[in-house]
């Protein structure tokens, strides 16, 4: 059902809705402005995507064999 606040001369100046319409268009405006970012960040370069497989594993060896023998991996 839809409602409208009028003016004088009848014509429509505003919506009323029920909260549970308002929180579903304001969800939908945030995806679409999120999207529209993405898209925006893609086509400028900005975002690029990165390449894990690529990074050192210096650290995460180390945590990997820690918690793999926590009383060895003192030692090392």
């Amino acid at each position: 059902m839809e409602r409208y606040i009028t003016d004088k001369q009848g014509e429509r100046k505003a919506v009323i809705l029920d909260i549970e319409n308002f929180k579903a268009l304001v969800s939908a405006a945030d995806d679409a402005r999120n999207a529209d970012e993405v898209r925006r960040q893609l086509a400028t370069g900005e975002d690029k995507m990165i390449d894990l497989s690529a990074r050192p594993r210096g650290k995460i060896d180390r945590l990997e064999s820690l918690a793999a023998d926590p009383v060895s991996a003192i030692g090392e």
